[in-house]
């Protein structure tokens, strides 16, 4: 039993595993929200982080290995384990970015706790954030007005017509995820910011 409660992120499409691995952990006094996709789970990372991140890597809209890629980038302090029931022979050979990987059907829910706890009592020493000045992140604005930005919440790159926007901060949502973002447009400079920060 798990004396100090950490809380944990599950993200998977199926309802009836979230609801299974969200009980067990529980039960074991940790917890735990749950996600039915990657979307939904950055969304959830907006507030106050999990101790732990728990994603299956076959999902819609978003697979858990783009999702673990973002936390990667974007959290680097996040233990991560991705669970699927679908792996090739050797998954090293797959590019799967998490800290560990564990196959559906082939672990015991000991296992699971302890590989939960190994890397929740690791994570005080991994690498933190680093702050991005976005003011400094600058690209030009194409013959045609356009600017790619870059969403800082799912990462994903999006064209911009932005030729006939006024100088100072804009607001839009990522196509993507929704998210709202914001940048700075300076005529002075003819360039726009390389990415775009979600409005707090």
């Amino acid at each position: 039993m798990v004396t100090s409660q950490f809380r944990l992120l599950i993200v998977d499409d199926e309802p009836l595993v979230r609801q299974m691995m969200s009980d067990l952990l529980v039960s074991r006094g940790y917890e735990v929200l749950t996600a039915q996709d990657g979307f939904d789970a950055l969304s959830q990372l907006e507030g106050r982080l999990p101790d732990l991140i728990i994603s299956d890597l076959k999902m819609p809209r978003m697979s858990g290995f783009e999702l673990l890629a973002i936390i990667r980038q974007r959290f680097p302090q996040l233990p991560t384990i991705a669970i699927s029931g679908d792996l090739p022979p050797d998954p090293s050979s797959i590019g799967l970015v998490a800290d560990e990987l564990l196959s559906k059907g082939s672990y015991t829910n000991d296992q699971l706790a302890s590989v939960i706890a190994k890397l929740i009592s690791a994570s005080s020493g991994r690498a933190q954030p680093t702050a991005i000045d976005v003011e400094q992140n600058w690209i030009p604005r194409d013959a045609e007005g356009y600017l790619l930005m870059k969403c800082r919440n799912c990462l994903r790159s999006f064209p911009l017509q932005a030729g006939n926007l006024n100088g100072g901060l804009h607001k839009i949502a990522c196509p993507s995820c929704q998210a709202n973002l914001r940048f700075r447009i300076d005529h002075r400079k003819n360039v726009f910011p390389r990415s775009s920060t979600p409005c707090t």
